[in-house]
């Protein structure tokens, strides 16, 4: 798997508390992220009536997730999302990465997305407690 498998089949459960915002509320990005895993948790990929294409659910998952981001993780989250387009290009062939032109529009799109996932997750861990290898 991708990038969805990053965020959501590796979040391990929360580390004890619930995360809070700076008021002190719950913070709705902590609880979209682990309802996220949670979901994530009960595809069964090995079920062929499950037809669940990784790239698409992984999307889904960023765009859910960037409903509920904090307004610093707006502009990485543009990132990642614009990112998966050209991700699923390339993983459906239209993208050929080994010619010269289509190569290097792929390491652009990876390299302002690569930052924007980090912190994502640096957040993810700060904020929620939910630590990402």
């Amino acid at each position: 798997m991708v990038a969805g498998a990053t965020l959501l089949g590796a979040l391990p459960p929360p580390a004890g508390a619930d995360a809070t915002t700076g008021s002190g509320s719950k913070s709705t990005f902590c609880r979209t992220a682990r309802a996220l895993h949670e979901s994530y948790e009960r595809i069964d990929e090995t079920d062929p009536d499950e037809d669940v294409d990784d790239l698409d659910v992984a999307e889904a998952a960023y765009r859910q997730l960037a409903e509920k981001a904090p307004a610093a993780l707006d502009r990485a989250f543009r990132r990642i999302l614009r990112f998966f387009p050209v991700l699923e290009d390339a993983a459906s062939g239209e993208l050929d990465i080994d010619d010269r032109t289509e190569g290097a529009r792929f390491v652009r799109a990876a390299k302002k997305a690569g930052p924007a996932f980090d912190t994502v997750f640096d957040e993810l861990d700060d904020r929620c407690g939910i630590e990402i290898d």
